[in-house]
């Protein structure tokens, strides 16, 4: 069964409030929001950033994350309370795979702040439950996550061994041996170099979703990819979108996909490019229009 969280965060309450809620905080008919948690990817370095809010009256109540262990360790949440309304207490539990709690806010911590530790987060999937207590309660919230893994696991899930090695280089002279050429450019020149410049394909995130492919596997000549953004963040089935390459920040040529199922909190589309493109390059971006 699980623990009945603990107060963690308290604003002083006003003396009058408006008129409470008689919802219970989720939206109607709504399915259990613990089946459809946010995914969290952890970096290189095995830290992650996640951001919300909370609004019991808007039936906002809880916010449901998950991250994915490759090996048990030290899980630590570091929690940041903003913008919050008088009489706002929020709530942050950490659960493991079977819902049982292993840690949680208390009284004692700071009202604005707090840090949650797992000493040894096991190999799987752990939630992190981040709710509103009270019918009036509003707020923003920050979450970081920073995981490390326990000794005699296995290295090779650790950083830096996360971090990709590029490609072998060609080798190039230590001195440029071409012979200096200088080139004559006309004024109507200068006027198409400024046109191709407008055609870069340096990515413009401006009213563009950016996102991570949070899982890939082989599927004949391309690859299925689930990304880290879903019908929540406003992506739908028919979206568009392409990956960004790690090195150069441009689209990875032959990129381009659709989406093609568009869940709660992630996303699946079909690739062609390489496993090897995808692994290197994690970074997507997503519109409503073709690319």
């Amino acid at each position: 069964m699980m623990m009945r969280p603990i107060l963690a965060f308290t604003v002083l309450a006003a003396s009058c409030g408006p008129s409470l809620p008689t919802h219970s905080g989720y939206p109607a008919n709504a399915k259990p929001p613990w089946n459809s948690p946010k995914r969290v990817i952890l970096d290189e370095r095995n830290e992650a950033e996640v951001d919300g809010e909370l609004s019991y009256p808007d039936r906002n109540r809880a916010r449901w994350y998950m991250v994915d262990l490759e090996e048990k360790g030290e899980l630590k949440i570091l929690v940041k309370i903003e913008g919050a309304k008088d009489g706002t207490d929020v709530d942050v539990e950490v659960m493991d795979e079977g819902f049982h709690v292993l840690a949680q806010t208390d009284e004692e911590e700071v009202q604005d702040k707090a840090t949650l530790e797992v000493k040894e987060a096991g190999k799987g999937k752990t939630y992190i439950h981040v709710f509103a207590r009270n019918k009036t309660d509003v707020a923003d919230f920050e979450l970081k996550v920073v995981y490390k893994q326990l000794e005699g696991g296995d290295p090779t899930k650790q950083f830096p061994y996360t971090v990709p090695l590029p490609g072998t280089l060609a080798s190039v002279p230590p001195a440029d041996d071409a012979p200096v050429t200088k080139k004559v450019v006309k004024k109507d020149d200068k006027k198409d170099d400024k046109k191709d410049d407008k055609k870069d394909d340096k990515v413009d995130v401006k009213g563009k979703l950016r996102a991570k492919i949070a899982e890939y596997s082989d599927e004949g000549s391309a690859v299925r990819i689930v990304i880290d953004k879903g019908s929540d963040d406003g992506v739908e089935q028919g979206w568009t979108g392409y990956i960004v390459s790690k090195i150069t920040k441009k689209k990875v040529a032959g990129s381009d996909f659709t989406i093609k199922k568009a869940g709660p909190s992630e996303s699946e589309a079909v690739v062609s490019v390489s496993a090897n493109d995808v692994e290197s390059n994690r970074v997507v971006v997503l519109s409503k229009g073709s690319n």
